[in-house]
């Protein structure tokens, strides 16, 4: 992600990550369905982009892990 003349500061992948890590911190694991709905009502129209480039970082730093069988997704903080 490269922050140039178009980066918007009010919406973007460093906000949704650190909006991620504020709410798994308090309910520890969550259903990812729910929370991406969550993710959506806080900032509209992020889930083609910033969404899932938000879980990219969290996988990449390896501060989140999910649990395919009971679609888990929580902190490993």
């Amino acid at each position: 992600m490269i922050i140039d003349k178009y980066f918007n500061p009010q919406k973007n992948t460093y906000l949704v990550t650190s909006y991620i890590v504020q709410y798994l911190m308090q309910e520890k694991e969550v259903n990812i369905d729910d929370l991406i709905l969550n993710v959506e009502q806080i900032y509209p129209n992020t889930f083609d982009n910033y969404l899932f480039e938000a879980f990219g970082l969290l996988y990449l730093t390896d501060k989140i892990y999910y649990d395919t069988e009971r679609n888990i997704i929580g902190l490993k903080i």
